[in-house]
C-alpha cells in the first residue's frame, strides 16, 4: 500500500458514521422531554455515570445530583428546549453544542434562562451517554420589582 492509501483510509476511519449526529440529537431531545415531565428515572440512563457538569459558577454537579434535582417537588419546568444544536462526531465520542431555554418554577418562583451548552456524548456498549457537560449563562429573564 502507498502512503498516501494509509493516511487516506486512516482519516477516514477517524470520523463516524454522519447518521450518528442524528442519533446524538435525538437523545438530547429524548432527554429533554423526560426533564419536561419530571421523570428522573428515565433521564438517569442518558447520563454516564461518570457524568459531570460545570456550571456558570463554576460548580461540579454529578450524574446523582441531576438526577435528584430533576426530581425535585418544587421544581416545575414549562419550557427545556435546546436551539441552534450542532453537533460534531468522532468515532465513538460527540461534542453537542447549542443554546439550552428553561422556564419554569422553582418553589414558586419564577425563572427564566437561556444557556450556551457543550455536552460531550459518548457511545459506550451501543448506547450514547453525556459523559460531561459545561453550561454558561446567556440571558436571564429580569426579576420582577419588589
Amino acid at each position: 500500500m502507498t502512503p498516501m492509501f494509509l493516511l487516506t483510509a486512516t482519516l477516514l476511519a477517524a470520523h463516524a458514521n454522519p447518521a450518528d449526529g442524528d442519533v446524538v440529537l435525538a437523545r438530547d431531545r429524548e432527554l429533554n422531554a423526560l426533564i419536561l415531565r419530571d421523570d428522573a428515572v428515565a433521564a438517569g440512563a442518558y447520563y454516564d455515570d461518570a457524568f459531570v457538569l460545570t456550571t456558570s459558577s463554576g460548580r461540579m454537579k454529578s450524574k446523582a445530583d441531576l438526577v435528584r434535582e430533576i426530581a425535585l417537588p418544587g421544581l416545575v419546568i414549562d419550557t427545556n428546549e435546546t436551539s441552534d444544536v450542532v453537533v460534531r462526531v468522532r468515532d465513538d465520542t460527540a461534542v453537542l453544542t447549542g443554546v439550552l431555554h428553561q422556564r419554569g418554577t422553582f418553589d414558586g418562583k419564577p425563572f427564566d434562562v437561556r444557556l450556551r451548552v457543550t455536552d460531550t456524548w459518548v457511545r459506550t456498549r451501543g448506547q450514547w451517554r453525556i459523559l460531561a457537560g459545561h453550561a454558561s449563562v446567556l440571558e436571564a429573564a429580569a426579576k420582577p420589582a419588589s
